[in-house]
Parts: structure tokens; C-alpha cells; sequence
């Protein structure tokens, strides 16, 4: 029944949302369907998974926004060069904190940048944990190799992995022709 949740933050003036956009557009976000009509403007940056936590027994954050990544140090520099662009030396250091571990079993670093308004930035210190899908693609992806014939990288073309034999997946590979358009009858 739920197909999504958004976080409406209002600027406090033209100059303020101007910051945000500039600040957002650099982070690797989808754009989202922007509007502007008289009432007002705005530019949705799209992620691909998010959720709405409640907490209870916390002490309370710097912020209430905590955008996960999978490479904490790259968003870091990101961040880091964005600032240096937008704010003098002096204040630019003042947005932003140290990248520290959590209890969590994570790191994160906050920033500001705009007085006022702060993101939390963090990465599950384990590298794989949340990536079943990335997993799955990978598996899926010598399959798929495998049945349609990979030789130039060396991966045998008789349809059968030797590694992967007694797994079963919850899925099937197409009965269509190799290059030919796969339709959903081809799958089942």
C-alpha cells in the first residue's frame, strides 16, 4: 500500500534554496520531477531507498536527516570541495564535523550548509552489510554470462557453473534465443 515517503524541508529564502540545490545536485542524488509556478518552487533529489525511524532511548542528533552511503571518504571530498567553493576559509571547516565511528557499528560526519539545516552522512563500517541485492546481481550476472556464452572471458558456454551446482535460484534463465527481445513468457 506505502510506495514512498518525502521529507519536505521549506528554504528560508530564494538564496537558502539556491544553496541546497547547488549542495544536492553535487551528490549523486536522482533528480527528481522539479516544479515552479507562482505559489512557489521545488527540486526533489531522489534516493533510491529510504525509511521514517523513530527512536526512543537516544540522545538526541544534530540533525534529523541521515543519508546512507556506500563510500563515506568520496561524499566526504565531495562535500569538502563544495564547501570550499561556497564558503570562505574560514567558515567552511566551522559546517562540518569529524568523520567519527558510532555505537551503531557505523561512521558518519555531519555538515551544515546552510545555517540551520544539517545532513548526516554515513557507511555501516562492515562493507557488506545491506548489499543482498549487489550480491544477487553478481550471481545473476555470471549466469546470465554463462547461459548466453561468455568466451572471451573465459566462462564456459554449456549453460552449467561447476561452483554453483545443487543452488537453486528464484529465478529462471530465458528460453528466447541469445540476442533476440526476451518477453515475460520467456522467463516462466
Amino acid at each position: 500500500m506505502i510506495k514512498g515517503i518525502t521529507l519536505v524541508r521549506p528554504a528560508s529564502s530564494p538564496a537558502v534554496y539556491d544553496a541546497l540545490v547547488s549542495f544536492f545536485s553535487v551528490l549523486g542524488f536522482e533528480d527528481g520531477k522539479s516544479w515552479d509556478d507562482e505559489a512557489g518552487r521545488g527540486r526533489p533529489f531522489v534516493a533510491p531507498l529510504g525509511n521514517l525511524e523513530f527512536v526512543d532511548g537516544m540522545k538526541r542528533a544534530e540533525t534529523d536527516t541521515f543519508i546512507e552511503v556506500t563510500q563515506l571518504d568520496a561524499v566526504r571530498h565531495v562535500v569538502e570541495h563544495w564547501l570550499a567553493k561556497h564558503l570562505s576559509r574560514a567558515e567552511a571547516p566551522k559546517r562540518i564535523s569529524e568523520t567519527a565511528e558510532t555505537h551503531w557499528k557505523s561512521r558518519v560526519f555531519t555538515i551544515e550548509p546552510v545555517p540551520g539545516i544539517s545532513f548526516a552522512f554515513w557507511e555501516w563500517l562492515d562493507p557488506l552489510r545491506g548489499k543482498p541485492v549487489a550480491l544477487a546481481a553478481l550471481v545473476l550476472s555470471i549466469i546470465t554470462s554463462t547461459v548466453f556464452g561468455a568466451p572471451a572471458l573465459g566462462i564456459p558456454t554449456t549453460g552449467r557453473i561447476p561452483a554453483l551446482a545443487g543452488w537453486r535460484f528464484p529465478f529462471r534463465a530465458p528460453t528466447c534465443a541469445p540476442g533476440a527481445t526476451c518477453t515475460a513468457r520467456d522467463f516462466a
